[in-house]
């Protein structure tokens, strides 16, 4: 059944007759990101919401996945699935049979056109994930669901009664996760940009700059570029971008409010792009301008992210603007001491209470039986400490990450008001946070065991990676992507490969054996590497298997991999410090360590609940069918049959 496109949106209207596979009750589940439930226990005192939920108890934890990376997790709370059964096992990964680096659980295809321009298929996204949503697999049975910024649920499900918005996961314009650019009136080509950012010289032209803003490909193939203009005034305190006859005033020290791009990819089709501007320089020996990478337009997105096609432009003209990639704030910038920390807090915040007033607002309507929200804005924050997940107190950013814990406690608070008494709340955070101070670029240590070999007349560095012939594959044995995945050169499943099946398990005993005695210089000689996973231990993998790494690093607290190395880049370092946006992860530990916390109206449920878990469980309390596929477990069965609650 086709969900109605005259629904109600930015107003309550009487809730929906209850479908009678329901039971009388509503399910709501709500994830919040980057919520860590030792810190929950630690600070219950400012919590009284969830003091007085969690009573004499501490805050129940919730199993995560290996590798417990956002990607992976994600996939496994939608699909119920173990990593290896939905073969998403990171944020990057490689082109099969190929070494190009791939980001994100999609690939994606630009628009068609007929021959006289007109628009022949929108573009188009197709998950490589596996398995059924559970929200797919309650709407094909009838229930009517609302869903709202599941991270990596991307392209939208398109099923049964369903709304559906796409979050974390939503490339920009370019395809690529977030790339943010820095307009430079004195640029040389010379320069380079920082990582996750490009450079875009501003040409002068009397008392005005202009630049050239690349684009998504158009019907013929071709990039798109489009012209920005940059207008400076005579005593230098303002700046004004122009684009298309639409302009935005930058002031200094603030983010400017949005401007919407329009790139032509055909005669009668544009692709829309909304972006930001913050002043770095002002001039007049210079002038320096922040832009931020190009969000898709609700009004007129190049791939679609939700459905209903027209339900974010519908969310937009009623809630106002949010970020549609589910991005709080741009953290490569603030990384590159481009956005100062100040900026990247403020709009953080903001942008928490965007998703939240969206998400109450979507949830007032009552059109929906089975609701499901991700606020990933607060991981934002949450990461930019360190010493707080290690136990200590002195962490300077320990009053702002409290501010987010209220924040969640007092949205929580709201949602448990609005509720009717037969109503049933699921809370959770799908992993907790470890420290992280230091940074392992495992490429980099495999070129200098001589693992992986550079190709003559190249260097590691910044333009030097596993897909653009820096690398001499003829000679090289192992490479490592995402978070510390590592891969064999292997005869018949890569396209050079030199490792035999012969050759396979002594090198990986090498391998295994060296990366445990990897030490940290730097830091008193600390031990890096905790464990070591072959595909047989955590995936039960066939060696030809081409998306499951040959090994999987579990690094020691306080390390991740290093955020360009998990990408494919080969640094010249094999230890660099954390970056300042990024000082708190999970994907690269040890699962017991990083698990999240499970809170919900049904007693009993969380005893011994797993991420993959969460779906099942809402399954059966609607009384929808659970296919046999699923690897979850329903926490509720038993109780309902009078047994006890699962181990």
């Amino acid at each position: 059944m086709t969900p109605s496109t005259n629904r109600s949106y930015g107003a309550d209207k009487e809730p929906s007759s209850t479908q009678e596979h329901v039971g009388g009750r509503r399910l709501v589940v709500i994830g919040f990101d980057g919520i860590d439930p030792d810190l929950v226990d630690r600070w219950r005192e400012h919590l009284p919401v969830l003091n007085d939920w969690l009573s004499d108890f501490s805050c129940p934890r919730l199993k995560t996945t290996s590798p417990p990376e956002p990607a992976v997790y994600w996939s496994s709370f939608s699909s119920a699935l173990l990593p290896e059964k939905h073969h998403i096992l990171g944020s990057w990964t490689r082109q099969q049979a190929s070494y190009e680096v791939l980001w994100g659980t999609n690939t994606y295809s630009p628009p068609e056109f007929h021959e006289d321009g007109g628009l022949l298929t929108v573009g188009r996204a197709t998950s490589r994930r596996r398995g059924s949503t559970f929200w797919q697999i309650a709407a094909q049975a009838g229930v009517s669901t609302n869903v709202v910024w599941v991270p990596f649920a991307f392209p939208a499900d398109i099923s049964g009664q369903n709304h559906f918005l796409s979050g974390l996961g939503v490339p920009d314009l370019l395809s690529t996760p977030s790339t943010s650019f820095i307009l430079d009136s004195r640029s040389s080509p010379e320069d380079t940009a920082p990582e996750g950012m490009e450079l875009l010289p501003l040409e002068q032209d009397g008392p005005s700059f202009h630049t050239l803003v690349p684009g998504p490909v158009d019907g013929s193939g071709k990039q798109t570029k489009l012209d920005l203009q940059v207008y400076l005034n005579p005593d230098h305190s303002q700046l004004v971008v122009e684009s298309s006859g639409q302009r935005v005033m930058l002031s200094q020290d603030q983010l400017s409010e949005y401007l919407s791009l329009s790139f032509p990819l055909g005669p009668r089709h544009d692709a829309r792009a909304l972006v930001r501007f913050y002043p770095l320089d002002m001039g007049p020996e210079r002038v320096r301008i922040y832009m931020s990478p190009l969000m898709p337009d609700p009004v007129s997105p190049f791939i679609p992210f939700s459905y209903p096609q027209e339900h974010a432009r519908l969310l937009a003209e009623n809630y106002g603007h949010f970020n549609t990639m589910g991005l709080a704030s741009d953290a490569a910038a603030l990384n590159a001491n481009i956005l100062p920390t100040k900026i990247f807090l403020d709009e953080s915040r903001a942008e928490m209470d965007r998703q939240l007033a969206l998400v109450m607002g979507e949830f007032h309507k009552g059109d929906a039986d089975l609701f499901v929200a991700i606020l990933t804005a607060p991981a934002a924050i949450a990461r930019l400490a360190s010493s707080l997940y290690a136990g200590q107190q002195d962490d300077p950013m320990e009053a702002q990450i409290l501010d987010v814990y209220r924040w969640m406690d007092s949205a929580i608070g709201q949602l448990r008001a609005s509720m009717d008494p037969n109503d049933i709340l699921i809370v959770f955070s799908p992993a907790g946070l470890l420290p992280f101070r230091r940074a392992l670029d495992i490429n980099a240590w495999l070129v200098e065991r001589g693992y992986l070999v550079i190709d003559r007349g190249r260097n590691p560095g910044s333009d030097c990676r596993l897909d653009n012939g820096c690398v001499d594959w003829s000679q090289s044995r192992a490479y490592s992507l995402g978070s510390g995945q590592v891969f064999l050169n292997f005869v018949g499943r890569e396209p050079a490969g030199t490792v035999s099946p012969l050759d396979r398990e002594a090198l990986l005993a090498d391998l295994s054996r060296e990366f445990l005695h990897i030490r940290d210089p730097s830091a008193q000689n600390a031990p890096v590497v905790e464990g070591v996973l072959d595909r047989q231990a955590f995936m039960g993998g066939e060696p030809t298997a081409s998306a499951v790494p040959d090994l999987l690093l579990v690094l020691s607290p306080g390390y991740q991999v290093a955020p360009s190395a998990r990408a494919g880049s080969i640094s010249d370092h094999v230890f660099t410090d954390s970056p300042p946006a990024w000082l708190a992860d999970s994907s690269a530990s040890d699962p017991a360590r990083v698990q999240g916390m499970i809170l919900a109206t049904m007693p009993g449920f969380t005893q011994g609940a797993s991420l993959l878990d969460i779906g099942p469980t809402v399954l059966g309390r609607l009384n929808v069918p659970i296919p046999a596929t699923i690897q979850g477990r329903d926490l509720m069965a038993s109780l309902r049959s009078g047994g006890a609650v699962p181990p």
